[in-house]
């Protein structure tokens, strides 16, 4: 197993924002967690992350206790891509990509061969070389979205975390990206996505969990189940219409007035 999460709850300011998750996530697999905005996704992977800590339950990676993991040793097996891009910095693109190579550099601080070619290829798989030497203050919210993903491809890791990666992207970059992230986790990693797009989750993942109030609602990897028993109609107290392409029977949920 790659992640478990064991009975973890999260409280801050007297509230209780997780409570008592459990939650297992294998390898190979594209998890996306859904709910409506405060039910705890991005509390979740900051957790995951170890950016905060549970106030009880606990969290293994591959098996080890995530707090017995040492930051540098953290970042050379999990990536995380925030919501919001990072502070405002006159960081070019790439040098952008080497601050993501942190965790395999040695004392001086300087790149190898290998290091080179995890960031040329991340730039390629996200069609950011062209953004190489464009200093990151000056691209739009998409061209930000592409290269934090492509920093989080240059520390070649095992596990994706990612909150909302298609925002602020039009129709064709969502799309790209997701089909990129489906090549992703099929090649080995795992990921594990916040969204609000229920269509892109259920499009997209091979794995689904809803979080509602705090805790986990669902976990399912049949998307059929998901519909048959209207989870996502409950999950955000909304009743949804099935939709059917008439030209490929692509299934959409629009809500209903």
């Amino acid at each position: 197993m790659v992640l478990e999460l064991q009975g973890v709850c999260f409280e801050i300011g007297g509230r209780q924002t997780l409570k008592g998750v459990n939650l297992s996530v294998g390898g190979s697999c594209m998890l996306c967690v859904m709910g409506a905005s405060g039910a705890g996704k991005t509390t979740l992977l900051k957790l995951i992350d170890g950016l905060i800590k549970p106030s009880e339950g606990g969290i293994l990676l591959f098996g080890k206790e995530l707090a017995s993991y040492k930051r540098r040793e953290l970042a050379r097996i999990l990536s995380y891509v925030p919501q919001f891009a990072p502070f405002e910095t006159r960081l070019t693109t790439e040098e952008y990509l080497i601050t993501a190579r942190f965790a395999y550099m040695n004392l001086f601080g300087s790149l190898t061969k290998t290091d080179r070619d995890e960031i040329d290829k991340a730039l390629a798989l996200t069609g950011t070389e062209g953004l190489r030497d464009r200093d990151i203050s000056t691209l739009s919210g998409g061209e930000m979205r592409r290269v934090m993903l492509a920093s989080a491809l240059a520390q070649s890791p095992q596990v994706i975390l990612l909150d909302e990666p298609t925002v602020y992207l039009d129709p064709k970059g969502a799309v790209e990206i997701l089909l990129l992230l489906q090549r992703i986790y099929q090649s080995g990693i795992t990921v594990i996505m916040v969204t609000h797009d229920v269509n892109q989750a259920l499009l997209f993942g091979s794995d689904f969990a809803g979080f509602k109030n705090g805790a986990i609602f669902f976990h399912e990897s049949s998307v059929k189940y998901i519909l048959d028993n209207e989870l996502i109609d409950t999950l955000f107290d909304m009743r949804f219409h099935k939709v059917y392409h008439p030209a490929d029977q692509t299934l959409q949920l629009v809500p209903a007035k």
